[in-house]
């Protein structure tokens, strides 16, 4: 579709369109290219960071999780 704009011209100058065009349509899919694999490699440390902080620094003593319950919180005694 890019170069589509380019085939509409005749002669020299479409000759032209076609080769800046397919420059710029080359430069650009580079230029995506590189940005996700920088957002893939970016997502990839931070996910390595999570765990390893995670495994390190956290520590999983106290109170034991329980999900919350309407029930469990109606068979309680009020506090006052």
């Amino acid at each position: 579709m890019t170069l589509l704009i380019a085939f509409g011209f005749k002669g020299a100058i479409g000759i032209i369109a076609i080769v800046c065009l397919f420059y710029l349509w080359f430069v650009l899919t580079i230029f995506i290219l590189c940005v996700m694999e920088g957002l893939s490699a970016m997502l990839h440390s931070l996910r390595l960071h999570w765990v390893e902080a995670m495994s390190k620094h956290f520590i999983g003593e106290g109170v034991p999780f329980q999900p919350f319950s309407f029930r469990i919180l109606l068979e309680e005694d009020p506090v006052e």
